[in-house]
């Protein structure tokens, strides 16, 4: 059943009262903005491209140089096949751009973008004609401070923009009508309640008509959703998919006689966990009456699914003839034999499918670049014109700088003009299945409340070291930082999240972007992004930097490699405005390169917490339950690098645990009074965390005033010690362990999902040090461990942050060789 829209109409009221078109207008906060520009940038990223009747080919792109705010070049490709810079859209009040497009007009083109002004993210639009001044763009009125990834369609003369907000309690997805410049109110398009984002619309039937898909995270399934608006009335929202695969990243089409036409990514693991994919298809599906139907061969040897890449960001047209062409980014790898020397990179591809073969790849000049879709136009019946970003990162060691260009191909089509043959849509078999996944790591465990003291207490989820794409080790497996926000906000229900890449995988330009991203990701009260990187040293070990602010301009790597970690915490607090926080992880791992922590290099302040779990397993001590396999299978190398032996060595430092790279090997629980970046931080500081290995088991640890990652002066006269443990999962548990002073002193067998423990122990060490913390394991395994509590003296209380009585690692390892007879 259809519902009439009034408010999509009020846009001709608006015209009717004689409001200006697009040029005259000026939005708000825009500050000055060039006509005139170079094209050639340092980073060109994320362009668009579209073709107008008069044959004209004009793209958009953003420009990142290094050390300067972020700018919009809009271009057209001339006749020599160079780009000629048409307008600038830059401005001081504008700090970073997301995701341009562009739509054809009779004369020009129409730019739709998102900016972010110190006050959130606003959605723009200009109308741009070669030979012309421009003018300003104008931005829309909206709610929500994050409104970006938006996308744009021209039918006869009114012209569609859709987008994603956080103006409610979930991420929706919005459009509004543009006519004659003036645009009309923003309507929600998808449903209230359920995360929705990066949509994208197209033209379709009749002058005016318009059909919108995005994303949506729904019944414990990522599935497509879309919705028409023909005839001045909108349809309800529709399922598109229902695979149990992961289903993102939606492109749209119309064929001449409207036919709809959508191509999403759909991934999935053979581990059945996210954000560490082994697959990744590409979907090109019909919208049609008898439901979706496929172009014959899809999934085929012979198609653009061959092989053993995975494909991302698809992108579709559908020519004048019927002809379906199809861009893909597909992982690829640089070899000398048999040995990869750099990798993995994105190939893009473009294929066409005409009647019931698939032709290609299509031959062209372009380098492997970033996973960035590419965009594609048709001028005549035979050519085809790209809009491709090549160029990235080159080295896996310290990066320099990375570069990429933005080039618009002309590609000639030798297809024979015939319309693309269909049969019913049949997904490939996989035993992925969300639903299973979050029951295993009871991932829909209600919200922990508590009353500690004067205090009442939450309990967030988090990850305090995840890698996306950026990272160069993993980089095809692991998703772009966007995809793996929306994976962890909706599928795994987590409250933060930080993004550490490989800080020698960054540039500045990079890091400006991954910034972006956290920026872009941000739901007060909802959902926190944090921004962070890894600092890897061979001398001192693998440490996440984690900062509370986007502030941070610089990548505290390359360049600080000569550094200790005291030096380097020491560099970063005295010149970064922001708090921060160090991780180490990897504790007690060995290799030819004796990655071990070094314990003698730690700060109770920055330096609050210690990875005890992640994907190599638990780092709790020798002979753990899990232990990690790379510890284990060295344990000469190993000893005295674990997280009991810096307890042992007088250290103070909580738990945390999370998945490096990818799957669900590791959370951090934080008891906090509210989900802000500073009250996140100020747990993280009083080490009132816990980590998992992977499971939500909210574990609560406490003797009296005191909670876990607390230090207490010891008096002389308290003869006992009081503990108070609650335990709540949604599987079955096994037992609790209490550990004093790394011993294991009582251990509590358990009966169901929840457990309230009272415990005192009546006959405590009379060493002026003690030290208490718990060990939760479930039936299937999952495990979880509290902060421990520290029972000081007086004089101990009174130690400043760096105080420790760990050896270096240096002297262990050069001891261990030599009396190993290794030179």
């Amino acid at each position: 059943m259809k519902t009439h829209l009034k408010s999509l109409k009020i846009v001709l009221l608006l015209i009717t009262f004689g409001l200006q078109p697009l040029a005259a207008h000026e939005g708000p906060h825009e500050g000055h903005h060039d006509a005139t520009t170079e094209v050639d940038g340092d980073f060109q990223d994320f362009p668009s491209m579209c073709i107008n009747k008069k044959g004209e080919v004009f793209v958009v792109y953003i420009d990142r140089p290094d050390n300067v705010n972020p700018q919009l070049i809009v271009a057209t490709r001339n006749h020599e096949g160079e780009l000629d810079a048409l307008h600038t859209v830059r401005s001081d009040a504008v700090s970073a751009f997301d995701r341009p497009s562009l739509a054809p007009l009779r004369d020009g083109c129409l730019l739709v973008f998102a900016a972010e002004f110190k006050g959130g993210w606003k959605i723009g639009y200009l109308s741009i004609q070669a030979g012309k001044t421009s003018g300003s763009p104008v931005y829309l009125d909206l709610r929500g401070t994050v409104n970006i990834r938006p996308a744009i369609a021209v039918s006869g003369e009114t012209a569609c923009i859709v987008w994603e907000s956080n103006a409610g309690q979930k991420r929706r997805i919005y459009g509004s009508l543009i006519s004659r410049g003036i645009a009309g109110p923003a309507v929600p398009l998808s449903q209230a309640g359920i995360p929705a984002g990066n949509p994208a619309v197209t033209a379709a039937g009749g002058d005016g008509d318009f059909f919108a898909a995005w994303e949506a995270f729904h019944e414990e399934n990522g599935d497509i959703y879309g919705r028409l608006y023909s005839g001045g009335s909108m349809d309800g929202v529709e399922r598109i998919s229902d695979d149990p695969r992961i289903d993102r990243n939606v492109s749209v089409a119309a064929a001449t006689d409207g036919t709809l036409w959508l191509a999403w990514e759909s991934s999935a693991s053979t581990h059945t966990r996210i954000n560490n994919y082994d697959e990744q298809k590409i979907v090109v599906a019909q919208r049609s009456g008898e439901g979706l139907r496929m172009p014959v061969d899809l999934f085929g040897e012979k198609g653009p699914q061959g092989g053993k890449s995975l494909c991302k960001r698809p992108v579709i047209l559908i020519d004048s003839a019927g002809r379906l062409h199809l861009s893909v980014r597909k992982t690829a790898f640089t070899h000398d034999g048999d040995k990869v020397l750099v990798g993995p990179f994105w190939d893009a591809e473009i294929w066409t499918c005409a009647g019931n073969s698939w032709y290609g790849p299509l031959s062209h000049e372009l380098d492997w670049g970033w996973w960035r879709p590419v965009s594609m136009g048709m001028n005549g019946t035979n050519t085809l014109y790209a809009a491709i970003q090549e160029g990235i990162g080159m080295t896996y060691r310290l990066a320099t700088e990375s570069g990429s260009k933005t080039v618009v191909e002309a590609l000639e089509i030798t297809a024979p003009a015939r319309s693309v043959e269909t049969v019913p849509l049949e997904m490939p078999d996989t035993d992925f299945n969300l639903a299973a996944y979050i029951k295993k790591y009871s991932l829909r465990l209600p919200r922990q409340r508590l009353d500690h003291g004067e205090q009442e207490l939450n309990l967030y989820w988090g990850d305090l070291h995840e890698h996306t794409a950026m990272s160069q080790c993993a980089r095809q497996f692991n998703p772009p930082a966007r995809d793996l926000f929306l994976n962890q906000r909706d599928i795994d229900g987590l409250d933060f999240t930080a993004l550490t890449d490989h800080g020698y995988n960054h540039c500045s330009r990079t890091w400006a972007y991954t910034r972006e991203q956290v920026r872009a990701n941000f739901d007060p009260n909802i959902f926190i992004p944090l921004l962070g990187v890894e600092w890897t040293s061979e001398a001192y070990g693998h440490h996440n930097l984690v900062f509370q602010e986007t502030s941070v301009s610089e990548v505290y790597h390359r360049h600080y490699q000569g550094k200790s970690p005291l030096e380097l915490y020491e560099y970063i607090s005295q010149n970064e405005l922001c708090d921060f926080i160090s991780l180490p992880h990897g504790l007690s791992d060995c290799s030819k390169h004796y990655r071990q922590i070094d314990w003698s290099q730690v700060h109770e302040e920055h330096q609050p917490l210690a990875e005890i779990f992640q994907a190599r397993q638990s780092y709790e001590h020798a002979g753990c339950p899990r232990e990690s396999p790379t510890a284990k299978a060295r344990p000469g190398l190993a000893k005295d690098f674990y997280l009991q032996d810096a307890w042992e060595n007088e250290i103070i430092i909580g738990t945390s645990a999370s998945p490096d790279h990818g799957g669900t090997s590791g959370r951090t629980g934080v008891w906090a009074a509210d989900l802000s970046p500073e009250k996140l931080f100020d747990a993280f500081h009083k080490r009132h965390t816990f980590g998992t290995s992977g499971a939500k088991i909210a574990l609560y640890f406490a003797s009296g005033g005191a909670l876990m990652g607390d230090k207490v002066e010891r008096k002389p006269s308290r003869k006992s010690l009081d503990f108070t443990i609650k335990v709540v999962t949604e599987s079955p548990l096994d037992k609790v362990v209490i550990f004093r002073n790394n011993q294991m002193v009582h251990e509590m067998p358990a009966t169901g999902n929840i457990m309230e423990i009272n415990w005192t122990d009546r006959s405590p060490l009379k060493e002026d040090r003690l030290w208490y913390y718990v060990r939760v394991e479930r039936a299937d395994g999952e495990l979880a461990w509290s902060s421990p509590i520290w029972f000081l003296s007086g004089e101990e209380m009174q130690n400043p942050p760096t105080h420790t009585l760990a050896r270096p690692k240096k002297e262990i390892i050069e001891e261990r060789e030599k009396q190993a007879g290794i030179n």
